[in-house]
């Protein structure tokens, strides 16, 4: 996001590996063409969504795009 605006959202990707850690994290790879984002500070949000839970959790960041 940028403000209020969407900037840009990615295809959804599905995850289904999860580390064989205690907490069984799982990585998650994103692509972003920086060529089409402006120069500037946007809000990254990543939702996992758990379709046999019908669950949803969100995670934010602040990112800046400079040139």
């Amino acid at each position: 996001y940028k403000g209020a605006e969407k900037a840009y959202e990615s295809a959804p990707i599905q995850v289904t590996d999860a580390a064989s850690n205690r907490l069984k994290t799982m990585a998650l790879r994103f692509t972003v063409p920086l060529d089409k984002l402006a120069v500037g500070e946007y809000n990254v949000q990543v939702t996992v969504l758990d379709p046999n839970g019908q669950k949803a959790s969100f995670w934010q960041t602040p990112v800046a795009v400079t040139n």
